[in-house]
């Protein structure tokens, strides 16, 4: 069913991708020409930003950028230009003459309209990608908010939405696809995907894995710092905001290939596994799936039954070597815009496929209690672990976007991504603590991601022209898929010369011929809307300066449905068993000979009530919010938010059925005031609740074993919710319309905050918590500079910068029972103190050249809360991060671009605070290390 079920949805995004082209099929003219120039503002001679020059009588319109400059293409003929702009005169131009394969040059200086503005209606496509769009954005908001704009992304080799988001102020990424907001790990934040709160692909936490979506299909990504009314009131460090592209001019298709080259991978050989069909589509066809006549427990059956379910399992269990080839990544990007009557059409693809490798030599370490006498730990195990790992993604974005008339706008948009991750660990070394040395412990994982997320909303500007009604209707789904995670060690008796021998158990073992399936599968509709009502008679006001009064509503229905399976291989029968099966290779030890009722092995079930639970929630929130203008430069914003959350979970442990049907109300309130003290420089000040709720899989019950980390991972019925108070100032000063400088402070204050600790107990165990409270405060740096009005140099003018950094200080607080376990003097776990993320551009439109190189490092956090008597706090470390393009253009069609990825290699590594004392110092202890390969790319590009 499953595979079947994936079949479906690649066919669905097929054809998905497919209808746009069915507009397309009148063929381009042979040779076009181009009409360029730029607009003034006649009184100043300054370019005038936004202008739109429209050619009359067709839907092709064209905004000026930040110096007035603006360009078209055209097929040869005679046309007619308007040229509007708020403030402005309009001004048309007649009988501009357009010929194949040349360029006609008209420019525009505007004078002011110093009439009263009456009601100028404007119909085109705002163009929300460029980087003077964005700060134009970030400058008129009424809340504190960062982002990066798709002009941007095009100056790096950020392949996906993880490497994007990372350019923002006071944003890091963790396990290259989470999000970390000021410090604060992936669980206090929220993602929203366009304008719907994005599904969570992840079973372990709540978070979007931003390597889902590619780059190439990024309008924007807004990170909202403070609380707002219309924004979701679940997170403490940010709102994310992830926008797709659905706006064009004009028809392209481009068309752009990639490959990679990673040291230490690319042409080495490189640990896999047995491959299905369809694992090219980043799915398993069921070549590693339980089979449908596979019975439905193993418990209570008879041993000649669990001989024969076995028999319907893949008897494929040694890894095999390959060559790692190239990576590989394509995309392909169609833009179509046309006239439906007298609507105006604009339809956007991206479909893109990636397939890369990454084969990594990890070093792993567990100590005994620290020993002050000896000023270390005693070592309990050393391992080295080889890691090979496929990925294998298929993304389609299809956005639709209809302007019906002048009032009102339809938009239809769609994410599908489906990630494959085929991983083999095969490991080597030494257990001190169990006195065995492990010729070989393996671990096969196949992991299968599915996501599909749309929606389709309106916006309506009513006939008053001073009320905006807007309403989204989404769905998302899904699916993530642990086929068959195989898991068997060979070992021996430290200081012995004695074969190694597989680890066969007499009751089922995860880690000894273990097997381990997962299903998880979440549906989630919404529905949102927002009334909008603008007050005031001074029509000289732009609308972000008029007074507001907003009221809204958002409500999703999430169900989740997640099982696991244990089977294992055990003896079939422990007193014929033939123990040199344990010396024989793995594929012969658990081939199909071996597998019988007297001498050989079984399936036994390793069952526990906690793998399965059953879990929905309801999300109810209304909000009344407004902005009121004092004066020429005083806006004050804010309201109410009221979020009511039901939570039912089913499952059950040993000592019988868990049942969690809670419901909670929170009242979230939040102000916000902006004073523009000179046209080009404001401060903002905002304060606002928010809440931070557990997660699904932190509060069911199931327990999992993770072979990377040797550790086991537990649920925690009883967490509460965390209570957040936030507090921001900044001020931001804007020079020209594509530079901006900030600088701000915030401070937060946390109720029984969440956070990750390490059980006391035998073996790694990790579970969820909540602690007493804490607080975190910190100043943010943010500076996007070009060198255009700072020097005469022609070269210098074409350089730019970007700069942003924080500190961040932290303390929790906990109770006195807290205190007995864990060390008091420490940080929020995952909040790091310090992040940086600066970069140097260059770029010479004339000759297409753009170059940039960029910097990033993110200082130590708490990966996990330890205790004093047994397993200190673990840190990862800071990783400092270098990565250097260039691109060429030839002509209008062909861009060449290359670049070096992490060009240090440093090490990514995980250190534990042995001696307790807060700090990671000299006498600390390192619990694993590895370097992931310095990357380089090429690719070509190809417009249409």
């Amino acid at each position: 069913m499953a595979h079947r079920y994936h079949a479906n949805v690649l066919a669905f995004s097929a054809f998905l991708a497919a209808v746009p082209a069915a507009y397309a099929q009148t063929p381009a003219p042979a040779a076009t020409g181009r009409i360029t120039g730029k607009i003034t503002d006649k009184a100043t001679g300054e370019g005038v930003y936004g202008a739109l020059v429209i050619v009359a009588g067709t839907s092709k319109a064209v905004p000026a950028d930040a110096d007035g400059s603006y360009s078209l293409e055209l097929a040869p003929g005679t046309y007619t230009l308007t040229i509007n702009s708020v403030g402005f005169k309009p001004q048309k131009v007649e009988n501009v003459v357009v010929k194949a394969n040349q360029t006609t040059t008209i420019s525009a200086a505007l004078q002011d309209n110093n009439t009263s503005l009456g009601t100028v209606a404007v119909v085109g496509q705002k163009q929300t990608g460029t980087d003077v769009s964005l700060i134009k954005d970030l400058k008129k908001s009424e809340v504190v908010v960062s982002g990066v704009s798709s002009e941007q992304i095009v100056k790096t080799q950020d392949r996906d939405a993880a490497e994007v988001v990372k350019r923002i102020p006071g944003v890091t990424i963790q396990d290259s696809r989470f999000v970390i907001v000021r410090g604060l790990v992936e669980r206090y934040n929220t993602v929203m995907l366009n304008d719907a709160i994005a599904p969570s692909s992840e079973a372990d936490v709540r978070a979007f894995s931003f390597d889902a979506l590619p780059s190439s299909a990024i309008d924007r990504i807004l990170i909202f710092k403070s609380g707002a009314p219309e924004l979701p009131g679940d997170f403490a460090g940010g709102v994310v905001k992830v926008y797709t592209r659905n706006s064009a001019l004009q028809n392209a298709t481009v068309v752009n290939v990639i490959g990679g080259f990673r040291a230490g991978t690319t042409g080495q050989s490189f640990w896999s596994s047995e491959r299905s069909d369809t694992d090219f589509l980043g799915f398993d066809n069921g070549l590693r799936s339980m089979p449908g006549a596979f019975p439905k427990t193993l418990n209570g059956l008879t041993t000649q039954q669990r001989v024969e379910a076995a028999r319907q399992l893949s008897t494929s269990w040694a890894p095999r070597r390959l060559t790692a080839a190239p990576d590989l990544r394509f995309s392909l990007g169609l833009t179509r815009v046309f006239d439906w009557g007298s609507a105006q059409i604009t339809t956007l693809t991206t479909a893109s496929y990636s397939n890369t490798y990454e084969q990594v030599s990890v070093q792993r370490n567990g100590y005994e209690n620290f020993e002050a006498a000896l000023g270390r730990s005693r070592q309990a195990f050393n391992y080295q672990d080889e890691r090979g790992t496929q990925n294998t993604r298929l993304s389609v974005v299809h956005n639709w976007s209809a302007r019906l008339n002048p009032r009102t706008k339809i938009e239809f948009r769609n994410l599908f991504s489906q990630i494959g991750t085929n991983q083999v660990t095969v490991r080597r070394g030494f257990n001190y603590a169990q006195e065995e040395e492990q010729g070989q412990a393996v671990g096969l994982r196949y992991d299968s991601r599915t996501i599909y997320s749309g929606q389709l909303q309106g916006t309506h500007d009513l006939a008053d022209d001073r009320t905006t009604l807007t309403w989204t209707a989404g769905y998302s789904y899904t699916n993530r898929r642990q086929p068959d995670y195989r898991q068997y060690a060979y070992t021996r008796a430290v200081n012995t010369t004695d074969a190694f021998t597989l680890g066969i158990p007499n009751s089922a073992d995860p880690r000894n011929g273990g097997r381990v399936f997962t299903d998880l599968q979440e549906h989630t509709p919404m529905v949102s809307g927002q009334w909008e009502r603008r007050f005031g008679t001074d029509s000289t006001r732009l609308p972000e300066q008029q007074p507001k009064l907003r009221a809204g509503f958002y409500a999703e229905q999430k169900n989740r449905a997640f099982e696991a399976r244990w089977p294992g291989f055990t003896k079939a029968n422990f007193d014929q068993f033939d123990s040199s099966i344990q010396l024989l290779p793995i594929d012969q030890a658990f081939g199909l000979a071996n597998i019988n009722t007297t001498t050989g092995v079984a399936l036994s079930e390793s069952f526990n009530p906690a793998n399965t639970y059953d879990v929905a929630n309801t999300l109810t929130a209304g909000y009344v919010s407004g902005a009121l203008p004092i004066g020429e430069s005083l806006t004050l914003s804010g309201g109410a938010r009221v979020e009511a959350y039901r939570l039912n979970l089913t499952s059950a442990i040993d000592a019988g059925p868990v049942r969690l049907d809670t419901l909670q109300l929170a009242l979230l309130p939040s102000v916000n005031a902006t004073w523009n003290f000179t046209p080009k420089s404001l401060v903002r000040v905002a304060a606002s609740r928010t809440v931070n709720r557990p997660e699904f899989r932190e509060l069911a019950p199931f327990v999992f074993f993770d072979f990377e980390q040797s550790a086991e991972i537990q649920g925690n019925p009883r967490l509460q919710p965390a209570r957040i108070y936030n507090a921001d100032v900044r001020y931001e000063f804007y020079p020209t319309p594509s530079e901006l400088i900030s600088v701000g402070v915030f401070g937060k204050q946390f109720y029984s905050p969440i956070e990750r600790l390490i059980v006391p107990s035998p073996s790694l165990v990790y579970n969820i918590q909540n602690t007493d409270r804490a607080w975190s405060a910190g100043v943010e740096l943010e500076a996007r500079q070009t060198f255009a009005h700072l020097s005469a140099n022609p070269v210098l003018q074409r350089f730019g910068l970007t700069l942003n950094a924080s500190l961040i200080a932290s303390r929790v607080q906990l109770t006195p029972e807290q205190q007995k376990v864990q060390v008091s003097n420490r940080r929020l776990q995952g909040q790091s103190p310090y992040i940086v993320n600066t970069g140097i551009f260059f770029q010479n439109d004339e000759n297409g050249w753009l170059a940039s190189a960029l910097y990033n490092v993110a200082g130590p956090r708490i990966f996990a809360v330890g205790s004093i008597s047994q397993d200190p706090d673990i840190y990862e470390m800071p990783r400092h991060q270098v990565d250097l393009t260039v691109a060429k253009r030839f002509g209008t069609h062909i861009e060449v671009k290359a670049g070096v990825q992490d060009l240090l290699n440093q090490r990514v590594q995980f250190t534990q605070d042995t001696n307790t004392d807060g700090r990671i110092t000299g006498i600390d202890e390192n619990i694993a290390r590895f370097r992931r390969g310095q990357y380089s790319t090429l690719s070509f590009l190809y417009r249409f």
